[in-house]
This record gives C-alpha cells, structure tokens and sequence, in this order.
C-alpha cells in the first residue's frame, strides 16, 4: 500500500432535506461498544516504547484527566436504534469514524434517520472549523448535511441536543470517547443531561487503539504492550458512501455559518502522514526529525481530523508490519489517556 486513501469529494449542490416518521423514546442506558479487532498481514514483533519516550509529550496532562462517573453497568453489543443523533466532539473526520458508521447502519431503517451535530464556541481553534468545514463538505457529498450549534457552554449544549432529540423523537446519541481533559469534560456533562432527559447514548473507541476493557489494566506500561502487537489493532475503516438526508426542518438548529470547505482537516492531515518515513519513526525519540513530525501531526490529532487508527497503519506500513518509533509512542499514551478518562466505562459481556 502506497498511501492511504481516505479521500471524499465535496458536493456541488447541498443535500436535499426529506421527512421521517418518528419512534418512540426508550429509557436511559449508556452501552459501551468494544472497538472491532482484525490483524494485519504482517505479524508485530516490536517491544513496547520505553517509559522515556512520554517525557516529551506536553499536549496531553495526566493530572488534569477528569474521570468519568457514567456507564459503569453499561452493556456492549450491537445497538438497535435507528432514530440517531450523530454527536462529532474530537473526532472531526467522516474517515475511520466507528460512531459515524454505526449511526449510518442503525438509520438506514425505513422510519429510521440520522443527525450531524458539531457545535462551535467563541474560543474553538481554527483547525476545529476547518476540520468541521471539511466533515461537512464531505457529508453533503454524500447525501447529508451537518447541523452546527452555537454553544456557549457544555449544559448549554446539553439543552440544545435535548430540544432536538424531543422534536425528531431521537432514540440515541452517538459519540465517539473524547481524550483531552476539556473534551471529556464537557461530554460527562452532556452525557449526565441527557441520561436524565431519558435520552439514551451510545460510546464507541473510535478515537483510540483499543478499548479500555480490552486490556488486562488501565496503565501505560499494559495499553503500550497491547497496541505494539499490530495484531490487537483494527485496521481503519472507510468513509460512509451514503447517509440519508437530514430530516426536514432538522437544518433551523444550525445558529453558526460553517462554509464547506475541503483541503484544510482530514484531506490535509493525510497529506502530511503520508510523508512520514521509517527516519521519521526512528525510536530514539531525541532525533529532531521525528519529533518535528510528531508535532505536525498533534493538532488533527487533538480535533480527531486525523484518527490513531489511520495513523497507526501508516506505520505499520513503513516499519515493515512493526508497531514502533516516535508516533506509535504519541498513539500508545492517547489510547491510554482514553482508557483512563473512560475507566468507568465498563462494557458487560456480549449477548449473542
């Protein structure tokens, strides 16, 4: 594999919007689903990185990790609703995105629909709207569009996905588990309003390696051993080809003029991890050139333009199928800071 490929084309006419028949709301439950494993074709052999490789991480702080409270009897399985808002946090891509394709699937009912939210404050950074921009655009190619909010804080986002959840009689939210302090933050207060809305929500480890079951402890000694076997690792998963339109009326919550926009989010972040070398991944992490590569790459990490998984490939590709170097360090530690922001979220097990 030469590059990977992950690219949409942005539509030249909007999405048509069309209506739906609602469903009934169902009671409270956040259900936990556990990341898919498939093996690469070529077997890892590469020892975990070694505990100074995370001294130089500076974007992530572990003290300030807040944890969750929710979910703790939560069930895994495959969910079975079909009246979905689709809730994109800090995983700003359409590429790889586990809540986005689940959301799809479950919508695809007859009476079934599905709703893009992404919501913009004063101080979100630039790359946010641009990845946003870019989601957008690539939605709107495939049939849909994407709703976005003005929040001024977290409970006041919680009211706004309340209202529409009752309007289009929603039956879940889907997300993907946040990493960053402020991102996980804000959605455990999301999360507890709409739990007591009797609203229910849905999590999936799309913006991580692995779940955090998955492993036999939540530490970064364990996630780094399981992750460096390339075995334990779902390979990326592609874009949606076709979302059903929004439904009617669904498009007068939108209060923030988002333009869609292609070549500054997902399409860009590519472009740029498809540069990446084995001198790049070299696991002496004191090498300029890896280090400055890492750092390139941090913000579409942070907004989810780019996920771990594809950059994670990527690497397996370069380092001829091993799981090792500078970047698998930085995608170890943010699946272990998932992990541990979302310890609470214990999934039971599967019923058949």
């Amino acid at each position: 594999m030469a590059s990977l490929a992950y690219i949409t084309t942005v539509a030249s006419q909007p999405a048509t919007l069309s209506s739906k028949q609602p469903t009934c709301l169902t009671k409270p439950s956040f259900q936990i689903i556990p990341s898919s494993v498939s093996a690469y074709q070529r077997s890892s052999s590469a020892s975990s990185p070694s505990s100074s490789s995370y001294s130089q991480f500076q974007g992530l702080t572990l003290a300030s990790i807040p944890s969750s409270s929710f979910g703790k009897n939560a069930l895994s399985g495959s969910p079975s609703y079909s009246r979905i808002l689709m809730w994109f946090q800090s995983d700003l891509r359409v590429q790889d995105n586990e809540a986005l394709n689940e959301a799809v699937k479950g919508s695809k009912n007859p009476n079934g629909c599905l709703i893009n939210l992404y919501a913009a404050a004063a101080n979100t950074k630039h790359l946010h709207h641009a990845a946003a921009s870019e989601v957008r655009a690539n939605l709107m190619n495939m049939g849909s569009d994407l709703v976005v909010l003005a929040k001024r804080n977290a409970k006041d986002l919680a009211q706004k996905m309340i209202e529409m959840c009752r309007e289009f009689q929603i039956q879940a939210v889907y997300l993907n588990y946040s990493v960053l302090a402020d991102d996980v933050e804000e959605q455990n207060v999301v999360i507890q309003a709409l739990e007591e809305a009797s609203i229910q929500v849905v999590g999936f480890w799309g913006n991580s390696l692995c779940a955090n079951h998955a492993v036999k402890e939540v530490s970064l000694k364990e996630v780094s051993r399981y992750v460096s076997d390339s075995t334990n690792v779902a390979k990326p998963g592609q874009a949606p080809r076709k979302i059903k339109a929004l439904p009617e009326n669904a498009a007068k919550f939108s209060d923030w003029n988002l333009a869609p926009v292609m070549g500054k989010g997902t399409s860009f972040a590519i472009s740029e991890l498809n540069k990446m070398d084995a001198k790049s991944q070299a696991l002496n992490v004191s090498r300029a050139h890896g280090e400055d590569y890492v750092w390139k790459l941090k913000a579409a990490l942070n907004c989810g333009a780019l996920s771990l998984r594809m950059a994670y490939a990527k690497i397996v590709e370069i380092m001829n199928g091993e799981a090792r170097g500078y970047l698998f360090s930085e995608l170890a530690f943010r699946s272990y800071m998932c992990a541990l922001a979302n310890k609470n979220r214990k999934a039971a097990p599967v019923h058949a």
